[in-house]
């Protein structure tokens, strides 16, 4: 009756999928995800940009890390230079993350068609890493609906739970720890 309801965590065995002989692709103990969100506003009521965030979540579930984006949502081949050397510094900031925290997945909150616009930026940089850094084949980016994250992160616990941390920054550890359980 409710099979729809079912999500399993997300599971994925890299053995033998690198050159490298350490553990950063054991999988035994969780995955490491890497979840990301980002605003559908384009400023807030100050008039500053709403950011982007990149989160990583450790195989626990605790949040490792995370990254800033403020321009992340912005065109690369934007006829306004401020905003497309700002969206090649993020792109250049979420190589470095990825590349430094190894994930095991990634997941991009698809809150709109824009969705799939970062999947083609966050799969960009993937290629590149696999090319040039040893990254595995196997490591993937998934869509993952955000209608819950967007929901957890106004309730009561999140806001005890984060309190410093902007919403959008909430939804990408609720997007993150979803492929987890």
């Amino acid at each position: 009756l409710f099979d729809w309801i079912k999500w399993a965590p997300y599971t994925k065995d890299f053995t033998g999928s690198t050159d490298d002989d350490d553990d950063d692709w054991d999988t035994r103990d969780g995955c490491r995800v890497l979840g990301i969100a980002y605003s559908t506003e384009e400023n807030t009521k100050e008039g500053s940009v709403v950011a982007s965030y990149a989160v990583l979540c450790t195989a626990d579930g605790e949040l490792g890390d995370f990254v800033k984006m403020p321009w992340l949502m912005k065109k690369a081949d934007s006829y306004m230079p401020k905003e497309s050397q700002g969206k090649q510094e993020d792109m250049v900031a979420l190589r470095k993350f990825i590349k430094h925290k190894r994930p095991h997945v990634i997941a991009v909150a698809a809150e709109d068609m824009d969705a799939r616009g970062v999947l083609r930026d966050v799969e960009g940089i993937l290629q590149d890493l696999k090319e040039h850094e040893d990254f595995p084949d196997a490591l993937e980016v998934i869509l993952v609906d955000n209608n819950l994250a967007k929901v957890y992160s106004n309730t009561p616990k999140a806001k005890a739970d984060f309190r410093d941390f902007p919403d959008v920054l909430v939804q990408a550890i609720s997007v993150a720890r979803r492929l987890q359980d």
